[in-house]
């Protein structure tokens, strides 16, 4: 589920748009490993939204991208399927 969950930070969240670059890859990979930990807390989706959220307004100083509410839905049918 990590690889899963950096995959996809990579490729559809990316705030700070540097998935073009190859020797960036990982940037996001922190936040990943946080969002396991989230999810086997038994955070909601609310939870893992403002954490998200966080990250790109007050980690990372940007405004926010709009892109993280369709990245937790992906977030949560990738737990969804861990789960089967």
């Amino acid at each position: 589920m990590l690889e899963r969950l950096q995959q996809l930070l990579w490729e559809e969240w990316d705030p700070i748009g540097v998935n073009d670059m190859e020797d960036a890859m990982g940037e996001y990979d922190s936040y990943a490993s946080t969002l396991v930990d989230m999810l086997n807390e038994g955070k909601t989706r609310h939870d893992i939204l403002a954490f998200l959220e966080l990250v790109e307004t007050a980690y990372m100083g940007l405004g926010l991208s709009g892109k993280s509410p369709r990245v937790v839905d992906r977030i949560f049918e990738i737990w969804r399927s861990t789960k089967k």
